[in-house]
């Protein structure tokens, strides 16, 4: 193809593109004019250009336009030496690719001493779908920040509108030289190769896939520093810059032969797992001395048939003498060094099927650690005996005979992979833990994060159920994973001498858990681990991590306690699945998602009829809608009665159903010594159950018993130091029980912790009316209405009530507030007998009493200790309703 074909085609194509579909082909036809060579060109660019869904996916130039588009460039370097652009000035051309050069720089205005990279796209590469590959790039590095990644240092546009960006300059060597040339041994290439690994696991963080993985794109320095470059073909997976994977499409994608993994190379969706194998060519090539995908004597076609059908051979068959020489090795020490746990981490990284390999970078570059700590790989296990499996099967005649001994080596592969993995080493004596909330490395998938949340949840009620571990609980670890805490900054924070850290993805089916155990005193790692099983089989892994977890601490746990803590809830895995989303939504403590979670725990029900469980979350996701005033008591009552009864019919030694049970005696039936009795069998049943503590602790400050509701309630916070809801509870509390000061002190705690948590605000009001500090409770009562979406103007009415000098005036212009607002928003009924009672009007408050406990209000168990009731005592009115009490009537 000439440079003119080439003009004339981009012409065309461009003006094709514009035009309606249906009159496409008879504008080629008629600008190609019978040049059927031409013709074909434009047609395929053409037809190139339509199918790509995501232009960074397919090329856009057959390989003869590309050729004219290079010719056209050719000399470009001589002109471009000397030339400024931006602060520098071009020294010499350092490299060529398809869509630019690269030319070493210098400061050009002297202000300091600098030599850096500027890539700088090629003359006559003006087409959109280039110049918007080569800004993707751009606009990448910008976002990357990390040691081993090239700094992007500048931008822009030359002046003859060609882009360019200047990077940090690396003068080093492709990191297969550099191992090379300085003889590194076998451990020193894998520290080395764990430095990549962390540069790819930062750039997976920020959703970023570089695709092009190999030796070229990664430069070491003198000082032993590797860098990563070239982020040209990357993929960005995020929703709001592209789709989350690539369409699969018939064009050949972007890639490098020697490195590219079998879905590359099929054009099939691309993830992180794609960059994970072009890790696990490089880590064969620094062992091996090898490259697994360029066996001699094959075509590109054969090789692409190769990567996508044939299982490579192990590093250690394939390292030779001379590799050995260079890792100072002696002849035939290497093969004897791979064999064993590398040939089976590289092998696992090398898994045809994305979902077999790694679950992620770091659980690679953790797997090396583990190899080089001398402890048992994760990888290790399976590889040996799907291996010896394969072998077996290799020999049809002999399976009847050797089946039993197949599975009999099997399962001892298995149990000794398992014994290995759960062996306690040496660790510090470690009794307090927080687990942090499992992330899903930013997949974006709401069904990952139903199951990230619910194993989290989950293995840190499994760890409490042992008595020799403290475990900070949920609400905590969502707390400080909201405020971004690292893992040290966390253990400060809860008090704890460990933190759990875990990364869930999941692939094909599969779910993989990569987890850290750090030590709080200095940061160290403890342990890590990576658990893979079927999504499922979502429970197994629960138990099997809380199990380990429980062997790495060597604590002391009874077969019971075991037992307990490692036992399955359902056996259905359907039913588990639609319990994690009832729990996800119950979480979230909103009208509107505690009716979602209504829907799925009652699917869950439906689904397992035996899952004790998931009726106690049933149970409360009913009472809560009544409690939040979106569904009336008394039609929630039966529903909350039926699941609670079930739940204790299958497992009567469920503290959770134990605690729901005594809520239900508390607020639908005022059975004190019903509830009390079934608080305390909760708290016997499961003493580290903050929420059982926190209710308690309601019921004891309801019932004046305020000095061990406050030892109650401070129970649960030191179970969940950071929890809004319990440290808000404890501050309401201390209202009840009259100390104002301290309630205020805890309430602006909670603030500290989260400043837009609405609850925590009419705590603070309720105490500042009791001291008379009415500018400040108004300012209080306004901030907690704009937090939930309320009008919060000061009008007349509040403005008189914050400069009132006297309860009587302030409390008047309170009324006259809430009646206006009252209009447009209904009047709660024991909120208004609160104010009226306040404003000395003790008939009518009486009035909206008697009215809250016929519709059950939730804030009727408060009454007899309440402050702002006190003008109501004395009446006869007021202690007959006590006596009678609220009960919901089925």
């Amino acid at each position: 193809m000439t440079r003119e074909q080439w003009r004339a085609a981009k012409a065309i194509v461009g003006d094709a593109l514009d035009v309606p579909d249906g009159e496409r082909a008879a504008l080629v036809a008629s600008r190609c004019a019978g040049d059927r060579e031409l013709r074909v060109e434009v047609e395929a660019l053409l037809t190139s250009a339509l199918t790509a869904v995501d232009l960074f996916e397919v090329p856009l130039l057959t390989g003869a336009a590309l050729q004219a588009m290079l010719t056209e460039t050719e000399g470009e370097a001589d002109v471009c030496v000397g030339r400024r652009i931006g602060a520098y000035r071009i020294v010499s051309e350092i490299g060529r690719g398809g869509m630019g050069a690269a030319f070493l720089g210098e400061r050009a205005d002297r202000a300091f001493t600098r030599r850096v990279a500027i890539k700088l796209i090629k003359r006559g590469m003006d087409t959109d779908a280039i110049l918007r590959r080569f800004l993707h790039e751009r606009q990448i590095l910008a976002s990357l920040n990390h040691p081993n990644i090239a700094t992007l240092l500048d931008g822009g546009s030359t002046d003859d509108d060609r882009p360019y960006f200047v990077m940090e300059y690396v003068d080093g060597l492709p990191i297969d030289d550099y191992c090379n040339r300085q003889r590194l041994s076998i451990p020193e290439r894998i520290r080395l190769f764990q430095d990549v690994c962390r540069a790819v696991a930062y750039a997976h963080g920020t959703r970023v896939i570089h695709r092009d993985l190999k030796p070229a794109n990664i430069l070491v320095t003198e000082e032993g520093v590797p860098k990563l470059l070239d982020f040209g073909i990357a993929k960005v997976l995020d929703a709001s810059r592209g789709p989350h994977t690539a369409a699969e499409t018939g064009a050949a994608p972007a890639m490098t032969l020697a490195y590219a993994s079998p879905e590359q190379v099929r054009g099939a969706a691309v993830t992180q797992a794609t960059d994970i194998y072009s890790l696990g060519v490089l880590l064969y090539e620094l062992l091996a001395g090898h490259n697994p995908q360029l066996p001699a004597g094959r075509s590109p076609r054969e090789t692409e048939r190769a990567i996508c059908e044939e299982t490579p051979p192990t590093p250690s068959t394939m390292a030779g003498d001379a590799a050995s020489s260079t890792r100072g090795l002696k002849s035939g020490a290497l093969r004897r060094r791979l064999t064993g746990d590398l040939d089976a981490i590289v092998m696992t990284a090398l898994h045809k099927d994305p979902a077999r390999r790694y679950g992620s970078v770091a659980a690679l570059a953790e797997d090396l650690q583990r190899h080089l700590d001398r402890l048992p790989v994760a990888a290790r296990s399976e590889w040996a005996g799907t291996r010896a499996l394969k072998r077996i099967l290799r020999r049809p005649g002999r399976v009847a005979v050797t089946a039993g001994i197949t599975l009999a080596t099997l399962t001892a592969l298995a149990v000794f992979s398992l014994a290995g993995r759960n062996r306690p080493v040496p660790s510090p004596a470690l009794r307090s833990i927080a687990v942090l909330p499992i992330d899903t490395a930013g997949t974006n998938r709401i069904d990952l994060e139903f199951l990230a949340e619910g194993i989290t949840e989950n293995v840190i009620r499994r760890l409490s159920r042992l008595p020799e571990l403290k475990v900070i609980a949920r609400d905590s670890a969502y707390q400080l994973a909201s405020r971004q805490a690292s893992a040290r900054l966390a253990a400060r924070d809860l008090g704890v001498q460990a933190v759990l850290e875990g990364t869930l993805t999941e692939r094909g089916g599969v779910l993989t858990l990569v987890v850290e155990l750090l030590n709080a005193a200095d940061g160290a790692r403890l342990w890590g681990e990576q658990f893979s099983r079927a999504t499922t089989d979502v429970q197994f892994l629960q138990a099997e991590l809380a199990s380990a977890i429980a062997n790495r601490l060597q604590l002391q746990v009874s077969s019971r306690e075991r037992a307990r803590a490692v036992r399955r809830e359902s056996v259905n895995p359907e039913a588990y699945q639609l319990y994690l989303r009832g729990r996800y939504f119950w979480n979230k403590r909103t009208p509107q998602d505690l009716a979602k979670s209504v829907d799925y725990f009652s699917q869950a029900t439906a689904t397992d009829p035996s899952f004790a469980l998931a009726y106690t979350g049933l149970a409360d996701s009913h009472a809560l809608l009544s409690e939040y005033h979106a569904v009336p008591p008394r039609e929630t009552y039966g529903l909350v009665k039926a699941a609670i009864g079930r739940a204790l019919a299958l497992d009567d030694e469920l503290p959770e159903a134990h605690t729901s049970l005594a809520y239900m005696r508390q607020f639908y039936e005022w059975d004190w010594s019903g509830a009390e009795t079934e608080f305390l069998r909760a708290l016997e049943l499961e003493p580290r159950y903050a929420t059982a503590h926190q209710w308690y602790a309601e019921f004891l400050s309801a019932m004046g018993r305020h000095d061990e509701a406050i030892v109650e309630v401070q129970r649960a916070t030191d179970l969940d130091p950071l929890s809004l809801i319990a440290n808000s509870v404890h501050a309401y509390l201390l209202y009840l029980a009259r100390r104002y000061d301290r309630s205020i002190a805890v309430s602006e705690r909670v603030l500290e912790l989260d400043r837009y948590f609405p609850e925590v605000h009419i705590y603070l009001k309720r105490s500042y009316d009791e001291l008379g500090r009415y500018d400040r409770s108004i300012a209080a009562r306004q901030t907690r209405r704009r937090l939930l979406g309320l009008k919060a103007d000061l009008t007349p009415a509040l403005h008189a009530a914050a400069s009132a000098t006297d309860s009587r005036t302030y409390w008047t212009h309170r009324l006259e507030q809430e009646l206006l607002e009252g209009r447009e928003e209904g009047l709660p009924p024991f909120d208004m007998a609160e104010i009226l009672a306040q404003a000395g009007e003790t008939g009518r408050a009486l009035d909206w009493l008697e009215r809250a406990c016929r519709d059950n209000d939730f804030m009727m168990v408060s009454a007899r200790v309440i402050p702002t009731l006190d003008p109501l005592r004395p009446q006869p009115r007021f202690q007959a309703l006590m006596a009678q009490g609220c009960r919901v009537e089925e």
